[in-house]
């Protein structure tokens, strides 16, 4: 009897090793988007059961998960508006493995002015204001000499005749 727990033993000592040294590798698809984006975290080595969301300076979130035997997997996660910062996530697989990986939701451009002043900038013409400057004298002359011509012709036709 006492030779079958040695060899469970010496079976054991050969195994732990290798799980606590296993490779878990995660990773987050985009590790950076527009928040509101879906954010995928993906990993192998492993196949956890808890996942933790924390956004830096904030308080942990722990979900649990039910992924059977998937290895590689890959957890979908959902953000919002509110939810822009740089975001740490640990999948966790307790006794076995755990990783961490870190993604960052950035806030969405609502700069409109900026933005269509940079797209004006983008297709801005530099002849074009003197193109404008030009027809706007020409109408004027025109208008100027059409006037005059109409008051010439009014002070013409009133003329006192001795």
């Amino acid at each position: 009897m006492e030779s079958v727990i040695l060899v469970g033993i010496a079976a054991l000592s050969f195994v732990v090793p290798a799980a606590a040294g296993a490779s878990c590798d995660l990773t987050v698809e985009p590790e950076e988007a527009t928040a509101g984006s879906i954010f995928h975290v993906q990993g192998s080595g492993f196949t956890p059961t808890e996942l933790t969301l924390q956004r830096e300076g904030g308080k942990a979130t722990t979900f649990p998960l039910n992924l059977g035997t998937a290895d590689p997997f890959d957890i979908p996660v959902g953000s919002k508006a509110s939810d822009a910062g740089t975001w740490h996530v640990t999948a966790n697989q307790p006794g076995l493995c755990s990783a961490q990986a870190t993604f960052v939701a950035t806030m969405a451009n609502t700069d409109a002015v900026g933005a269509a002043v940079a797209a004006g900038a983008a297709d801005h013409d530099p002849r074009q204001p003197l193109g404008v400057y030009a027809v706007v004298i020409g109408l004027g002359l025109i208008g100027g000499a059409l006037a005059g011509r109409s008051l010439l012709s009014t002070l013409a036709t009133r003329r006192i005749r001795p």
